[in-house]
């Protein structure tokens, strides 16, 4: 069985669980990194594109380098 998602860094540990309690079908912790604050985003059934959007600019903002002035 194929699983078609993608990871993303999350901003906390507290905001993973929160994605991942909320909607087990969507969210899930992946191995390896998911201790790091990485969550999973399944996107094999009816994805949201927004909400993935979101959560990629905000995972691409927290990990993305500061630009020296």
């Amino acid at each position: 069985m194929w699983l078609t998602a993608f990871f993303c860094r999350d901003i906390a540990t507290k905001s993973q669980t929160i994605l991942v309690g909320a909607d087990l079908k969507r969210f899930f912790v992946p191995l390896y990194v998911g201790h790091k604050g990485w969550i999973g985003m399944r996107l094999d059934n009816k994805v949201d594109w927004q909400e993935v959007a979101e959560i990629v600019k905000r995972s691409y903002r927290m990990t993305a380098s500061k630009r020296a002035d």
